[in-house]
């Protein structure tokens, strides 16, 4: 991966920025959905009131700033994963397997719930997509198990399960596409277009982690893991703290139709971001320079 880059513009300087907008943005969500959304249609009731407008400004401003800062950075380390016990990441692994486990068997019951129909899902473009959510789901539950050991062990596990690195990449996908057969009329803007930008950088997000696993990472891996992390953590933490802090308050009667609590984006978020600062920390690669061998006697 290249080293160049702005001098004195760290990946700190993306992190900082990305605890901004993380913060921010459960709290103004936190408000609209107290206040300004209607849970049966997911509308805004005031759409032009400043704390509507605050987070679209937030959100758009904050990660327009994260893939600058990713892009042209300087300092960045080596893609080569960290030896050694990793217990933060574990953790965080451990969380990705209960959610994404959690997440793919949800899509399993789902598959061909002809009360999809009235809910706005058109229920004959569905059954493909929950299907294989359910069952790359279920994979990534197995490769983040496995994960987890490699971390808490140390050794070389996490690069002999690379193979199965890929399944988190399509379960985000097979999400991205259920989300798209919602009828237009029955679009949840205030819900579904954070879903769709979250997905999406998570969906990129694993797909340059798969890379980095299977060492096979390109000069723009490195950068893209950073603002793809980074964003894909920013966008979860805004909608799915709230819509815990909901279950857990017992005020799901405020959730949005079909935009439940889904474990897998929090787990996601947080594994995301335990990944990028445990990189980040890895020492970066030293040049060592060789002295030149000294020249044969003639004869």
């Amino acid at each position: 991966m290249k080293k160049n880059g702005i001098k004195g513009l760290k990946p700190a300087f993306a992190v900082a920025l990305f605890c901004v907008v993380a913060v921010g943005g459960i709290g103004l969500r936190m408000y609209q959905m107290l206040y300004l959304i209607d849970p049966e249609t997911g509308f805004f009731n005031d759409s032009s009131h400043p704390v509507v407008l605050a987070l679209y400004a937030l959100m758009g401003a904050g990660l327009l700033l994260i893939a600058a800062i990713s892009a042209f950075c300087s300092g960045l380390p080596g893609m080569k994963l960290a030896e050694g016990r990793r217990i933060a990441a574990g953790v965080a692994a451990l969380l990705c397997a209960a959610g994404f486990g959690y997440d793919a068997y949800a899509a399993w019951l789902l598959r061909g719930d002809d009360s999809l129909l009235t809910r706005g899902i058109n229920t004959g473009s569905v059954t493909v997509p929950l299907i294989i959510q359910a069952v790359f789901g279920a994979l990534s539950a197995v490769y983040f198990i496995l994960y987890a050991a490699g971390c808490f062990a140390g050794g070389g596990l996490v690069k002999r399960i690379r193979a199965l690195a890929v399944a988190p990449v399509i379960f985000e996908a097979a999400r991205l596409i259920f989300r798209f057969t919602r009828t237009i009329s029955f679009i949840k803007v205030a819900e579904l277009l954070a879903e769709l930008v979250g997905i999406t950088l998570a969906m990129l997000f694993f797909m340059e982690h798969a890379r980095a696993s299977g060492e096979i990472a390109g000069q723009s891996t490195g950068r893209m893991l950073l603002f793809a992390g980074l964003g894909a953590s920013a966008v979860m933490f805004a909608y799915s703290v709230p819509r815990l802090v909901l279950v857990l308050t017992g005020s799901t009667d405020l959730l949005v139709a079909r935009s439940d609590f889904f474990p897998a984006d929090l787990a996601t978020a947080v594994f995301a971001i335990a990944f990028i600062l445990g990189w980040l920390k890895t020492p970066k690669e030293k040049v060592v320079a060789t002295e030149p061998l000294p020249a044969e006697p003639r004869a």
